[in-house]
Parts: structure tokens; sequence; C-alpha cells
């Protein structure tokens, strides 16, 4: 298992898949495997096999808010925003304290087009995580579309003040 996860962490993404299926061929109901391979694969690119293994962990596991977290990551880069959206919100309902989930949420609520829904999620994700720049700058981005250029700019400042060196935070705040 860690010499996938070192594998994964330093992009080898073939040996990764290969050590974790190695241990599910051992252990055909290890979550842990399930979980890291499903990751893997979807960063691989397969798709399908990720979605296998993000369900069969989500079996082992149930109440795994991160392995929904996942799935909704994965129908979102599919571009099945619905299907993301349920995922976020299933995960979030098992721990309403995700804040990245809440960050996510927004950006699909947002790429749907509710802004509303999408600035709710953000606000609840920087209520949960303070320090996290790319949240303030996804809550400028909704208030900048909405016509609050104050708020957003203020949004973006605070963005600056955790990341000073983001030029998409100052080409935002320039906007």
């Amino acid at each position: 298992l860690l010499l996938g996860a070192i594998a994964q962490q330093t992009s080898r993404l073939e040996s990764a898949v290969t050590y974790y299926k190695t241990i599910l061929q051992l252990q055909p109901n290890h979550f842990e495997a399930h979980s890291n391979l499903a990751v893997a694969l979807q960063n691989w690119g397969d798709w399908q096999g990720a979605e296998n293994h993000f369900k069969r962990a989500l079996e082992l596991n149930p109440t795994h808010s991160p392995t929904l977290f996942n799935l909704g990551n994965l129908r979102s880069q599919q571009s099945d925003l619905p299907g993301a959206i349920a995922y976020y919100q299933q995960a979030i309902a098992l721990n309403p304290s995700y804040a990245r989930a809440h960050n996510n949420l927004g950006n699909t609520f947002r790429a749907q087009g509710d802004l509303r829904q999408a600035a709710v999620h953000f606000r609840r994700a920087i209520e949960l995580e303070p320090t996290n720049h790319a949240t303030y700058n996804n809550l400028g981005n909704v208030l900048q579309e909405q016509g609050e250029f104050a708020a957003a700019v203020s949004l973006y400042q605070q963005a600056l003040a955790h990341q000073p060196d983001n030029a998409e935070f100052y080409f935002n705040q320039g906007n």
C-alpha cells in the first residue's frame, strides 16, 4: 500500500496501479486499496475503472465521505454536473464541515449557472477553512458575475493575502 502511495505521489501511475491490484489479489476487500486504485485510475484517465473501484470502496465503507467526494470529482470531470452535485451533497450530509466538498459543490453550481447556490457553498467553505485562498477567489468570481464588484475585489484581496504571488488573483481583481 505504501509503495503504491509513493508511486502515485511521484506520478508513476502504472506502478501505483500494479501495487494496488496486487493487494486486491491478496485481499479483495481491502478498502484503502480500492480507494487509492480508484484515484490512480482516475488520474490515469481510466474513468470507468476508477468508478468501479470507488463504488467498491463505498460498498465496503458506505459512510466514507472522501470516497463520495472523489466520485463527485469524477462526475465533474466527466461533465456530469447533476451526478457531481449528488455525490458532493452526500459527502456533505455525512460530514457537514467538509470544506473541500462545499468548495467543489460551489464550483459545480457555478458551472450550472446557479450563482446563488454557488455563493452559499463558497461562503460555507470559507467559514470552515478560512485560509483557503482558492475559495475566496471562487466566491469573488461569483460575486463579480453578479455585478457585486466591490465585494469581489475584497475577496480577491483576501485571496492575495493568503497567496500574494498568484497572478490569477491579480487578474481577477484587475477585471
